[in-house]
């Protein structure tokens, strides 16, 4: 099977915590963090956010799908699975779901990736999606890896400082 053939394995994960924490209300953080994660290029990827569990699985899916398309398209990647453990994002790609209603702006966004990529959608265990686990979990890339994200090396080694950043509202 020629590489650009095989499908990229790519778990999801929305985490919503009904829990509040002083320290993160102080500064007007959100409870809820996005995240994906691409095993096969060491690589995982957190973000807080504002939303419910499955605005926020969804947020983490067009996340993913728009990461692929902008940093790693040297790797021609064209079928994208993508697993979650949140049966309601996995069902809601089945039949008629008014999570994907013709319209709505979630469905402009997978009809615009679909044109892309060939995307499978796919249920996996809690304790199975690997974009819950540990950072350590993951390897570091070989050192004569190319993969080439889309910043130049000038971008990399530029010190820059950002300020807080309070999440994403979605």
């Amino acid at each position: 099977m020629e590489k650009d053939k095989q499908a990229v394995k790519c778990f999801i994960a929305g985490l919503v915590s009904e829990h509040s924490d002083p320290g993160m209300d102080r500064l007007e953080l959100s409870s809820s963090i996005l995240i994906f994660a691409i095993p096969a290029y060491g690589i995982l990827f957190r973000c807080r956010v504002d939303g419910d569990a499955l605005d926020v699985e969804f947020a983490a899916f067009f996340s993913l799908l728009e990461f692929i398309k902008g940093n790693l398209a040297e790797q021609k990647i064209r079928t994208v699975e993508i697993m979650s453990s949140n049966p309601h994002f996995v069902f809601s790609f089945t039949g008629n779901s008014r999570h994907l209603a013709e319209g709505t702006s979630r469905r402009k966004l997978l009809e615009e990736y679909g044109r892309i990529f060939k995307i499978k959608i796919g249920h996996v265990d809690f304790l199975s999606n690997q974009a819950l686990m540990p950072p350590d979990s993951y390897p570091s890339l070989p050192e004569k890896s190319k993969i080439r994200l889309a910043k130049s090396e000038e971008e990399f080694l530029s010190p820059r400082f950002k300020p807080l950043m309070r999440g994403v509202k979605i």
